[in-house]
């Protein structure tokens, strides 16, 4: 099941011309992440470990401009006991603005890999 949430693109997200900065696109991303977990009933503070990004592929295909109201998805491809990875892509209406291959790890208090728990498993599903 893909996720979908909504924003707009800001002043503060553009460089001088009013096309959106390749770096924002991956905050973009991230805050669509995060409302995903929220809103499947896993906010980031519930969690009894760190999960961080591991490797990133981005594709960006067409440019996102101020005041763009773009929605970015997310869908869970793939679990294994100590990571996941998600596709995320960002939409403005039809047109793609950037696709993206996630890994996120699962770290302990020591920064070192543990298996995911049980409860963030539930919330990932079967891809």
């Amino acid at each position: 099941m893909t996720f979908g949430w909504t924003q707009r693109v800001y002043m503060e997200d553009t460089d001088a011309g009013g096309i959106m900065y390749h770096a924002n696109h991956l905050k973009f991303m991230e805050r669509a992440r995060t409302e995903w977990l929220r809103n499947r009933g896993s906010g980031r503070l519930d969690l009894p470990v760190t999960i961080v990004v591991h490797q990133l592929k981005i594709d960006y295909r067409i440019p996102a401009r101020l005041d763009d109201l773009l929605t970015g998805t997310v869908q869970v491809i793939q679990v294994r006991p100590a990571s996941f990875t998600l596709l995320q892509q960002l939409w403005r209406g039809n047109d793609l603005i950037a696709i993206a291959e996630i890994s996120l790890a699962c770290l302990d208090q020591q920064l070192r890999p543990v298996r995911l728990p049980a409860a963030l498993v539930k919330t990932l599903g079967n891809p």
